[in-house]
């Protein structure tokens, strides 16, 4: 619980203290639009996907329309990275390790950074931990709402920032690699999941 207060302290102090910079501005200038659609749409010329143009659309419109509002999404994205990443490794490790490890995240400096800005990076960081916390979980576990919630966080991540198809692409790897080395973990996995 530490860890958190302190992930949360150092995220938000500030968050609004900052003028937006030249980025920021851009994803402020495509929020503030008259609807959601109009935002997706001017998001299309962007090389960005478009869900942080939607994130910034809803805290802009329904938050308030200030820098702090406009970091929002990111920086609680950061807070819970801290989280994610402890389930995570708590899973695939320890607990003392992802103690460690949500310790270290909590206070990485570029950890603190990114998520005090309105960029995607954080949001994205987040999802990528997700998708492979539930993608551990399924091929433990076999377990169909994991695979679910897998497959959900992979279309987000991907819906933030290209990069995901990269993380995709590495799961699909590990399976195609793991199908070939034991096909008793993944084969019922596949054809009767739970």
């Amino acid at each position: 619980m530490i860890i958190l207060f302190w992930a949360i302290v150092l995220r938000f102090t500030g968050l609004g203290a900052r003028p937006l910079d030249g980025d920021e501005g851009v994803m402020i200038q495509t929020a503030d639009t008259a609807s959601i659609s109009e935002t997706i749409e001017l998001s299309r010329v962007d090389a960005h996907p478009p869900l942080s143009f939607i994130t910034n659309y809803l805290s802009w419109h329904y938050l308030s329309k200030s820098e702090f509002a406009s970091r929002f999404f990111s920086a609680l994205a950061g807070v819970l990275l801290v989280v994610v990443v402890y389930k995570f490794v708590e899973l695939a490790l320890s607990q003392k390790i992802a103690l460690i490890t949500s310790l270290l995240v909590a206070t990485s400096p570029h950890l603190i950074a990114f998520p005090q800005e309105n960029r995607m990076y954080s949001i994205f960081a987040l999802f990528v931990f997700c998708s492979l916390y539930f993608f551990t979980l399924a091929t433990q576990k076999l377990k169909l709402y994991y695979f679910a919630l897998f497959i959900i966080f992979d279309i987000l991540m991907v819906y933030t920032h290209l990069v995901g198809w990269v993380i995709i692409a590495s799961q699909g790897l590990f399976c195609l690699w793991s199908l070939a080395q034991n096909r008793k973990i993944f084969l019922p996995f596949f054809l009767a999941l739970k």
